[in-house]
């Protein structure tokens, strides 16, 4: 059954209650620490591992930020126009903003 445009698949969201229960049944997720690293202690060279450390790192440590540069021509300053409210004329791109009252 396809979902209909603009509603959600889940509306309702996780039941309350939920993340309380995996906490307690995994004694705060450190049998999942131990079951991960398990895993990479005895799979060997193989997928498998590098899996099980990854969700380690990215979950135990954060993903580390990423720092995006962005720029104009040759390194330039893109002009940034901030607009708030709502134009009452439609504004076409590369024009200016009617004046606010």
């Amino acid at each position: 059954m396809p979902f209909k445009k603009g509603r959600s698949g889940n509306p309702g969201g996780r039941r309350k209650g939920v993340s309380d229960i995996i906490r307690a049944k995994t004694k705060d997720g450190a049998l999942i620490v131990e079951t991960l690293l398990d895993v990479i202690r005895t799979a060997g060279k193989g997928q498998d591992r590098v899996a099980a450390a990854r969700l380690l790192l990215e979950y135990g440590f954060s993903k580390p930020p990423t720092e995006t540069e962005v720029s104009g021509p040759g390194g330039s300053a893109i002009p940034i126009q901030v607009i708030t409210g709502v134009p009452s004329t439609p504004v076409a791109q590369g024009d200016e903003p009617p004046a606010s009252p």
